[in-house]
């Protein structure tokens, strides 16, 4: 793979991760410049990052052109700078949600579709390693045809877009119920590291029910604490007519009165008597490799995701196979506010109609 030089436009913690695959894999990856408007925050960048940065996207391009743009910024502000990136004929993998509202979908997507930019969602959460696992388990059909999905591994647009890949969801409609709850927990650790002291505070967790054709049922189910907190987990369930799979654990049958209890093995160097650097290696499965680690730096499997996310958006924009289409993302964020709907109502059901993008 030749190696992709790309900028970012924002710096915000999400910005960060980016910074850090290329700097632990810089035979492949590297920075090219920056959009900071805040003058502080960008000589700060300059000095612990050692990237150029600039006030706006025009500055930006005087420098040269970059293989694409990621743009990593609020929801409000995403749509005009997709839309100037693509104006200005730079593809863009976006790392923020489309637009914040079914309107400003819609309209990103036309004025995508008219001005033919090339544009991707930076959607990391199916290439993480544990998950391109399991979406091989269910690809190889050894659960039979998955009709029933939870998935309680990130909030809205995340785990809807994990949701309908392992469904094999398009854009079909939906029946929607959603619910969100609120209930006491022990405050844990955040992107600043644990609390100073004990205290309880109020979660909110969220539970959307989707019903889509063919009998599929696919229920997201998300607290916030379980990004960082030590005492909530991450969760999939995906049910077959031949077997299911609960996070790692798989129960099938070799034939109708044989089950077997197969585990999904993630395997790590580095680790007690391993003298080799501490590295996922991948994930085993039965016999053989399910999965396995093509990228050499000691990263966590979510910069993993993002490693595979920059170098497929690499192949796209030199004419290969896309990596997330701006459709399915506009899709993922539609599905969520269309339970948002719901749950505002009291949970009362909300149709999510078919879609095109072109738009619903």
């Amino acid at each position: 793979m030749s190696k992709i030089s790309f900028a970012i436009v924002g710096a915000g913690w999400r910005a960060q991760f980016y910074l850090r695959v290329a700097r632990a894999l810089p035979e492949l990856f590297s920075v090219g410049g920056m959009v900071v408007r805040d003058r502080s925050k960008a000589e700060a960048i300059e000095r612990e990052w050692d990237v150029p940065t600039h006030r706006d996207i025009a500055a930006l391009l005087k420098g040269g052109r970059p293989r694409f743009c990621v743009s990593s910024v609020s929801w409000a502000a995403n749509p005009e700078i997709v839309l100037e990136l693509v104006d200005r004929g730079v593809p863009v993998l976006s790392e923020t949600p489309p637009a914040p509202d079914i309107l400003g979908l819609k309209e990103l997507v036309e004025r995508v579709r008219a001005s033919l930019g090339l544009v991707q969602v930076a959607e990391e959460y199916h290439l993480r390693p544990l998950h391109l696992a399991q979406m091989e388990v269910v690809r190889r059909g050894l659960l039979g045809s998955v009709r029933h999905l939870n998935v309680s591994v990130g909030h809205g647009y995340h785990g809807i877009s994990l949701m309908r890949r392992l469904l094999g969801v398009s854009f079909e409609g939906a029946r929607i119920h959603a619910f969100g709850f609120t209930y006491s927990i022990v405050q844990g650790p955040g992107r600043d590291g644990p609390p100073p002291r004990e205290q309880t505070v109020e979660e909110k967790q969220d539970l959307f029910v989707f019903q889509f054709p063919g009998q599929r049922v696919g229920i997201v189910d998300f607290a916030g604490s379980q990004y960082f907190g030590w005492i909530r987990s991450d969760r999939l369930l995906a049910r077959g007519e031949r077997g299911e799979m609960e996070w790692d654990e798989v129960v099938l049958l070799k034939d109708f009165a044989t089950p077997l209890h197969l585990k999904i093995e993630r395997v790590e160097s580095g680790r007690y008597g391993n003298l080799s650097a501490p590295r996922l290696e991948g994930f085993r499965f039965g016999e053989s490799w399910i999965w396995r680690n093509p990228y050499p730096a000691p990263l966590m499997d979510d910069e993993l995701a993002l490693c595979e996310a920059l170098s497929r958006m690499g192949t796209y924009v030199d004419g290969g196979a896309e990596l997330y289409p701006l459709a399915d993302g506009v899709h993922d964020h539609y599905l969520y506010l269309k339970a948002q709907e719901s749950a505002a109502l009291g949970s009362a059901e909300v149709t999510a109609t078919p879609a095109d993008w072109g738009g619903p």
